[in-house]
This record gives C-alpha cells, sequence and structure tokens, in this order.
C-alpha cells in the first residue's frame, strides 16, 4: 500500500525539484508565458465583493475554480460565462447552448481594457469587472486574492496554494484534478496524484529531429497528396499499391501479419488516413485525397503539425466516460516508462469513478486502452513501440511527450 503522508510529500518533493531528504516546499508554481498580464478584477454579487489578482493566460473553466473558492462556495449548481451575447460554457453544453468553450478561452481575451465586464452565472450571479493590469512575472502567483468585504484572505489564498489547485493552475486538464478529488484518500487517488507529480516534473523534451521523424507518416501523407492529391478507388478507398507504401511508413505496421491489399482490410493505414481527414489536414474531393490548407500549413510549420496531433489525441472534449477513458489513458501513456501500459489501472480508476458497462459490470481491462481507440491510435504511429499487441502497448519517447503536452494546457 502507498503511504498517504509519502505521496504528498514526494508530491510536493517532485515539483518543488528537490529530494525527499530536504524541506518540503510549496508546490508548483509554472512561469508567466510570455506576454502574460496580471489582471486585477473585482468579482461582486449583491454587496459581497473579492478582489482577485488572476493571470491573462488562465482560461475561464480554472476562473469558474477560482470563483468557487474565492466566495466558498461547494460548485452544486450549473455555470456559464457571458461577455455581451457571447456564452462561453463547459464543454458538454457547447452544442446545446450554442457558446464557446470556457476550455478554450483565456480570461485576457475577454477583459481587456479597464472596465470590461464579465458575467459568472451560478447560484448567485458575478460581475467580473476588468480594474487594472500590470505585465506578469515569474514570481507572480497565478491567483491571488488581495482584498474581500467579508472573507479571510490567508484561508482563501491558502487553498490556492493547496497541491491540487497547484496542479490546475499549472494547466492539467481540471478533469484528471477532479478525479484525484472524488478519489480522495483511496489507493487509486493516491496513485493517480503520483502520476500527475511525475507529469508536471518528468518533463519529455524532443528535438526538432525528433519531432519531425515522429510525424514521418503524417509528412509523408500530406507530401504524396502534393498539388494533384492521390487518387481514390470507385469506392473512395486508397488504392491496394497505395497502401502497401503507407503500410511500409507506419509504426503500427511492423507487427501486422496480415496480407496488405485492400484497405478496407488493413486497418491502421484505414484509421490513419481517416484520423487525417477528421483533424482536417486532408479531405477528399471528386475522387481524389487533396491536402487541406491546415495541411498545407502544418507541412510548413512542424508546430502546427505537432499541435494539430496533439488535438487529435485528446479530441474527447465532452465530459463523461469516453473524455475519462481518453483522460486516463493519456496519463498513463505520459507517465509509464519502458514497460506496457497499466490498463487494469485505468479499468479500476474508472470503476472507482462509478462507471459500469451497459450490462452493470465495471469496465473491463481488455476492452480500455485499445489501439483502435483514441488515443492510442494516435500514439502508436509516433515512433517505434515493443508490440502493437493490445495488452502490451509501450510508448515511444515521442508518443510520452505528445500525451503530456494533451494533458497540458497550452499557455
Amino acid at each position: 500500500m502507498i503511504d498517504p503522508e509519502d505521496v504528498d510529500a514526494r508530491f510536493a518533493a517532485l515539483v518543488a525539484d528537490a529530494t525527499l531528504d530536504h524541506p518540503v516546499t510549496p508546490p508548483i508554481r509554472s512561469a508567466a508565458p510570455r506576454g502574460a498580464r496580471i489582471l486585477v478584477v473585482r468579482a461582486a454579487h449583491d454587496e459581497v465583493w473579492r478582489e482577485i489578482e488572476m493571470r491573462s493566460d488562465l482560461t475561464l473553466d480554472i476562473v469558474h475554480e477560482i470563483l468557487q473558492v474565492a466566495f466558498a462556495w461547494p460548485d452544486l449548481h450549473p455555470h456559464l460565462f457571458e461577455s455581451g451575447e457571447q456564452l462561453y460554457i463547459v464543454d458538454d453544453e457547447v452544442e446545446h447552448l450554442g457558446g464557446l468553450s470556457e476550455r478554450r478561452m483565456h480570461l485576457g481575451a475577454v477583459l481587456t481594457a479597464a472596465g470590461d465586464q464579465l458575467q459568472y452565472r451560478y447560484e448567485d450571479d458575478v460581475i467580473l469587472t476588468l480594474v487594472g493590469a500590470h505585465p506578469a512575472t515569474d514570481e507572480d502567483p497565478a491567483v491571488l486574492v488581495t482584498s474581500a468585504s467579508d472573507a479571510d484572505l490567508g484561508a482563501i489564498n491558502e487553498a490556492f496554494r493547496s497541491e491540487l489547485f497547484s496542479l490546475l493552475l499549472a494547466g492539467v486538464d481540471s478533469r484528471l484534478i477532479n478525479m484525484v478529488d472524488r478519489l480522495h484518500e483511496t489507493e487509486l487517488g493516491h496513485r493517480l496524484a503520483w502520476r500527475l507529480a511525475d507529469l508536471l516534473v518528468d518533463r519529455p523534451e524532443l528535438t526538432a529531429d525528433e519531432r519531425a521523424q515522429a510525424l514521418t507518416p503524417y509528412r509523408w501523407f500530406l507530401e504524396r497528396a502534393g498539388t494533384e492529391g492521390i487518387e481514390l478507388t470507385a469506392a473512395g478507398y486508397l488504392k491496394p499499391s497505395f497502401v502497401q507504401e503507407a503500410a511500409a511508413i507506419l509504426p503500427s505496421m511492423r507487427t501486422w501479419s496480415f496480407g496488405i491489399h485492400r484497405e478496407a482490410d488493413v486497418h491502421p493505414v484505414l484509421f490513419f488516413r481517416q484520423e487525417m481527414q477528421r483533424i482536417g489536414l486532408l479531405r477528399k474531393h471528386r475522387g481524389r485525397l487533396l491536402r487541406t490548407r491546415k495541411g498545407a500549413a502544418a507541412l510548413r510549420d512542424p508546430d502546427r503539425l505537432w499541435t494539430a496531433v496533439t488535438d487529435s489525441a485528446s479530441a474527447y472534449r465532452l465530459d463523461g466516460y469516453p473524455a475519462d477513458e481518453v483522460l486516463l489513458t493519456l496519463l498513463h501513456a505520459a507517465t509509464t516508462h519502458g514497460t506496457p501500459i497499466d490498463r487494469s489501472a485505468i479499468a479500476g480508476t474508472l470503476t472507482e469513478l462509478g462507471w459500469r458497462l451497459a450490462d452493470g459490470r465495471p469496465p473491463q481491462s481488455h476492452l480500455v486502452g485499445l489501439p483502435s481507440h483514441l488515443p492510442m491510435f494516435v500514439l502508436r504511429e509516433l515512433g517505434e513501440v515493443t508490440s502493437t499487441a493490445s495488452s502490451k502497448l509501450v510508448m515511444s519517447p515521442a508518443a510520452r511527450a505528445l500525451a503530456r503536452d494533451a494533458l497540458i494546457a497550452p499557455q
């Protein structure tokens, strides 16, 4: 069994880049991104108010969490942000309400000049007014309550320095942090916190050449599409000769033991081609597979291509079972070194979170993290893997790096 105190000590020591033999220092303080500002915001509802300094790169889903802590609310009601006629809402309400995702909108993009206002609709409506702003430094905390009408500033700001809130401010997907919170004081919760600590500290850095090598299959398809496109069969599939060429490029095909003829029967090639279409790099037009404008830009700029693939790996934006499985699989992929991903741990965590199959059984290890499901069919094409067997997927360094990037919000 993992000792909870040991987890807390290791967590704090890891994020402070210290060893356990040294005193534990306060946890994460992420560096201020270039151009970030400290926004001085007055948050008020009725006669109750807080003056809060928040970094401009914080997304609105984090601002929601900040306001819940600042006003000591239990986060029991739906919420949204409103600026003029524009709504910013949680992802699983975007299609229904027609707003924009709060996970994709920075506070500094909404509050730009003194006097600008943003409405936070919760049980009580809160008006956020930008009072002022100044450049952010690495020494500035991401959030700090400087004055309040009726609260203990010390207690509020202490909550912002907790390990879980520090993870949130460092950009870790809030859904993972909520999982840790829900599994508080359980063995799986401690193990999840352990992985989150490693996620922030163990940051695999790839050279430009290593990134380019990892993205070879994507670049190859984009280059082959060229200006004329790739000719398709009458049924809309890649021609067998092209499938054979593509099979020589994809890492997942190195252990393929079946014939390589029709694309419909060569699933890794089929899935990869469809994925490039889904993320907007290629498109079908009049019997050919064409490079899109986004694809052409990604071919010219490796960073854009890396970002497109990163977004592809974390494509489940909606809350619910698919998102939870994707997030946990990404976390295990990012923090497992040289050994197969522990799919039983993923299934066990999903079970503890309350998920069940349609027949009432808990999630099964052989049904999670499948090579044909997100994010695995994206990660397995990023360099050599030890095996593509469903129970023995070992991530390449590039796949681990991309999994990590998919879980940490861009600053």
